[in-house]
């Protein structure tokens, strides 16, 4: 029998993945977390076998818990996120995550990922692999980027940002103050040594955050109330372009 923590911060994201995970007669889900800092006291309590985690939890998010489990116990962390961004994918392997899975993948993805981490093995999503492989080939996996210092709600902050946001909006979808929206901007751009928008445009950009992912993000992550509209894609692709065209100038 495989026992398994999931961690996410949607009960309905958990829920569904103990329905589909206990299909399995070798799998056993033995116990829930709502972000990082209860899935470590869960690893600690029950020691698992493998803790299937998301990046963007509140508090301790899914990099840190990672870190802290890989460090201090024999249970192997499987990340399971919407990004497939370099930088998300890399810290991941940073942190010390045997596996690598997307959420839009199907079910069995999820499955032969336990499976192979349980062997020993590594995993990762067909649609990263071979970008998984270049961040282990590049020794990205010794080398810390300031992005890795962004708390979990400050990665949520920094992509609404790089979709061109306000603070405004971001206080909206995120169920904070504006003030504290602002706090958390000034925040991010102290952290990656960023000094106005453009900046903070292209490094999203470099960090593999793409038009399409910076699009899933929103409608898959960010917009729990079902208040997305594909205008508000649009707008926030025209905002990127009107950016990338006046650095280019």
């Amino acid at each position: 029998m495989i026992n398994i923590v999931m961690a996410d911060s949607q009960q309905m994201v958990r829920s569904g993945l103990k329905i589909l995970l206990e299909g399995q007669p070798e799998l056993k889900i033995v116990g829930e977390a709502a972000n990082g800092k209860e899935a470590c006291h869960l690893v600690q309590e029950l020691k698992p076998d493998i803790l299937i985690m998301d990046i963007m939890m509140d508090g301790l998010d899914g990099i840190d818990a990672a870190r802290y489990v890989s460090r201090n116990y024999s249970t192997r962390v499987i990340m399971l996120s919407i990004y497939a961004a370099r930088c998300y994918v890399s810290e991941a392997v940073q942190s010390g995550a045997r596996a690598y899975v997307l959420k839009q993948s199907a079910v069995s993805d999820l499955i032969n990922a336990i499976y192979q981490v349980k062997a020993g093995r590594k995993y990762f999503s067909p649609q990263i692999a071979e970008l998984a492989q270049s961040c282990e080939q590049e020794g990205e996996i010794n080398a810390l980027t300031p992005f890795t210092h962004l708390t979990g709600r400050e990665r949520d902050v920094f992509y609404l940002l790089a979709q061109g946001y306000t603070n405004t909006e971001i206080a909206q979808q995120l169920f904070i103050s504006r003030r504290t929206a602002e706090t958390h901007r000034s925040q991010i751009m102290r952290k990656l040594g960023l000094h106005h928008m453009v900046e903070l445009v292209f490094y999203a950009l470099r960090q593999g955050v793409n038009r399409d992912a910076i699009a899933f993000g929103a409608t898959s992550e960010l917009n729990q109330n079902n208040n997305f509209s594909l205008d508000k894609t649009r707008t926030s692709m025209r905002k990127l372009e009107h950016a990338i065209v006046m650095e280019s100038n």
